[in-house]
């Protein structure tokens, strides 16, 4: 998902997305424990 830049966005804006994606993930298996 994340090294798909074919819908037209911008590597950058895909490596936004993927950080925040990264980030929601990471808070939430932090709640988990």
């Amino acid at each position: 998902m994340c090294v798909n830049v074919r819908d037209g966005c911008s590597p950058h804006h895909m490596l936004l997305a993927c950080y925040r994606i990264i980030d929601q993930a990471q808070s939430v298996l932090g709640e988990i424990r």
